[in-house]
């Protein structure tokens, strides 16, 4: 009923419920670079294996993290 009312209050008129919230919420951290651990925990999974399923780590941190620990990144400078 809250996110109803303040969907109203804002007017959001896309589709919101409290699982999309979650669920932005674990993308967000993830595309900035959160550990998954820490992701699970905010979440209150039991299991790492059901954060890992929820969230998937954006493009974005993949390609950057990709870049940073390559082995040939030292050539690339």
């Amino acid at each position: 009923m809250k996110i109803k009312r303040y969907k109203e209050l804002l007017g959001i008129i896309v589709p919101t419920s409290a699982h999309s919230f979650r669920h932005g919420f674990a993308t967000y951290l993830a595309g900035q670079g959160a550990n998954p651990a820490a992701i699970q925990i905010l979440l209150g999974h039991e299991s790492l294996q059901t954060t890992t399923r929820y969230v998937n780590a954006s493009d974005k941190y993949a390609e950057s993290t990709h870049k940073e620990f390559h082995p040939l990144k030292k050539l690339k400078s």
